[in-house]
């Protein structure tokens, strides 16, 4: 049936394709990287090419006709570009798997590449700060978000301007954001789901327009940083806290 019909599943075909254009340009790419089919969603298919630390899944969006290159360090997203040039596409797979080069590295190889947002990244470092700009908007979209419903509102716009403070002084990219029961909370957390032997600070803010902090899930004692809602700033106290918290090593 795939044989006698071209317009059976056209994006496996697609997939098979480069697949192939990959393998036959440079063949020394499975000496690094395993190349493979997985189910995906929708009844599609995903090419990913996997190896220790380094991953590019090859997949269709929705109803998208080109498929996408996503690729990851760790578990970490760093980069994507959609799959028009597959000459290219597949020397960028050999430079990132066989060669181990950085994104910063590629975007001066690939016009294709989007320099703006790949030229910072000379060593992973930059990518985990990435990841930890990305869970601070994660949280300020959650917080707009719940600040739709009345009962809530005032809480989480002290909570927003609490958190564009912070922002402002690049803590952004020192710490992780999260939050724990609608508190904010910063870690030096090298993924998301914060272990109980890692060190954090919690921002909680009380109903007589006190802020607490605790400094961690397990002893959670006040730090006996108050100031009154209606006047919140980044205080000295709280900078020494947070300068203590940077001291922790990322993991």
């Amino acid at each position: 049936m795939l044989d006698k019909f071209e317009f059976i599943d056209p994006g496996k075909r697609t997939l098979e394709k480069f697949q192939g254009k990959l393998i036959k340009d440079h063949p020394e790419i499975e000496q690094y990287a395993t190349v493979k089919f997985e189910p995906g969603l929708r009844e599609t298919f995903c090419l990913k090419i996997t190896s220790n630390s380094r991953f590019c899944h090859i997949h269709f969006y929705y109803d998208s006709k080109i498929p996408t290159c996503e690729f990851y360090w760790e578990d970490f997203y760093v980069f994507k570009f959609s799959l028009v040039n597959i000459s290219d596409a597949a020397l960028i797979l050999k430079r990132w798997f066989c060669d181990n080069v950085m994104p910063s590295t590629l975007t001066k190889e690939f016009p294709l590449l989007d320099k703006d947002q790949l030229s910072e990244y000379s060593d992973f470092s930059k990518v985990i700060e990435a990841d930890f700009i990305r869970s601070w908007d994660e949280v300020e979209h959650f917080y707009k978000e719940v600040s739709k419903y009345p009962n809530d509102k005032k809480e989480i716009l002290e909570k927003l301007k609490f958190t564009s403070q912070l922002r402002a002084k690049g803590y952004d990219r020192i710490f992780r954001a999260g939050t724990s029961f609608m508190a904010p909370v910063l870690s030096r957390a090298m993924r998301h789901g914060l272990r109980m032997d890692q060190p954090c600070l919690i921002f909680e803010f009380k109903d007589d327009n006190k802020i607490n902090i605790y400094t961690s899930y397990r002893a959670r004692f006040n730090s006996e940083v108050k100031y009154s809602a209606s006047n919140i700033l980044l205080t000295p106290q709280i900078e020494k806290l947070l300068k203590e918290l940077e001291t922790n090593d990322i993991k």
